[in-house]
């Protein structure tokens, strides 16, 4: 369940990463059209691609404060990036449910009250903090099969964060992709 939330929360992150990504590319387009500016440049290659690592470092700073000015702000801004809605958090939830099994909650909720409950009845060894005790219940319920339980390296776990950080952005794509095809109809 853990891995599962895990996966959910970094797949909300990458959605509203892409919503500020966005509002961000916005606010830059409409600083340059006030300032008249064009974007060209008549440098040559290489110092285009010196300048763009350069550009990079500052736009990465520019939208840092950007990020920090909006969630400053008392408009609704912040609101829209955030908000989510039912259509999103299903398609979240589906894609969750794909990679880490459906039911995760349901299955763990069953051996929890159980070692609740033997935790209670069971006052034989004090010393034992509550929680060792739970934990124990809970990897013999594993054990017997009645739990699942993921184990993964530090590498698999950030991969399967990247690919919901990844599944995120590109949710927000989607959603994108379908209302200008909404508009355009």
């Amino acid at each position: 369940v853990f891995q599962a939330d895990l996966y959910f929360g970094h797949a909300l992150f990458g959605l509203c990463l892409r919503r500020l990504s966005r509002r961000f590319e916005l606010a830059l387009n409409f600083e340059a059209e006030a300032a008249g500016d064009s974007g060209d440049s008549e440098d040559s290659g290489d110092s285009v691609k010196l300048n763009d690592l350069g550009m990079q470092s500052m736009q990465s700073e520019r939208f840092a404060n950007f990020v920090e000015m909006l969630a400053k702000t008392n408009d609704r801004a912040l609101d829209e990036v955030l908000s989510l809605g039912p259509n999103v958090l299903a398609a979240i939830r589906r894609q969750t449910d794909a990679i880490f099994g459906k039911g995760l909650r349901d299955e763990l909720q069953e051996p929890i009250e159980r070692a609740i409950k033997e935790i209670e009845d069971i006052e034989e060894n004090p010393e034992t903090p509550p929680i060792a005790k739970y934990t124990s219940l809970l990897l013999d319920a594993a054990e017997r099969g009645e739990l699942r339980m993921l184990s993964v390296s530090l590498e698999a776990k950030e991969r399967i964060m990247m690919d919901a950080l990844t599944f995120g952005v590109f949710l927000q794509d989607a959603e994108d992709a379908q209302v200008s095809r909404t508009l355009n109809d």
